[in-house]
């Protein structure tokens, strides 16, 4: 008789499609622990990059936490679109940092908070003002500085 002394619950898929955005998110801005304005949640996982095979891994450090700008999850082309995970406006090795569930958390209470502003406003999410979300947030107590 064999048997398996261990197995993943699903396929361990890493890459995602993601959204081009207002904003795009890039590595450098991780590296240098960037936190702009608009920043709606904070980002402190190192750059986790996996080459493919399944068989190495990079890891890049993270020295300072970094922001995810509101113009990640904006459409840059699609009207009343915005995102609220994994598919966010990232380059493919900020990706490794920001597909983390932490992170996928707070873009989805930025989103969600975000979508029921534009419609209490009747607004697109674009037209909102940024720092009214971002105070919304901190009352939620949501983390967007350190």
């Amino acid at each position: 008789n064999c048997y398996l002394t261990s197995i993943n619950a699903c396929i361990g898929v890493r890459e995602s499609r993601r959204i081009m955005g207002k904003k795009l998110l890039n590595y450098k801005d991780c590296l240098e622990g960037l936190v702009p304005e608009d920043t709606i949640g904070l980002c402190s996982y190192f750059l986790d990059i996996h080459n493919g095979n399944g068989d190495d891994t990079t890891g890049i450090n993270i020295e300072e936490p970094f922001g995810i700008p509101y113009g990640c999850l904006i459409s840059k082309d699609i009207p009343n679109l915005m995102m609220a995970g994994r598919d966010i406006s990232v380059d493919p090795i900020t990706f490794g940092a920001t597909r983390i569930m932490n992170v996928c958390m707070a873009v989805g209470q930025a989103s969600g908070t975000a979508a029921a502003m534009a419609l209490q406003q009747e607004k697109l999410p674009e037209e909102l003002d940024v720092q009214e979300l971002r105070k919304k947030l901190l009352e939620q107590k949501a983390i967007l500085e350190v």
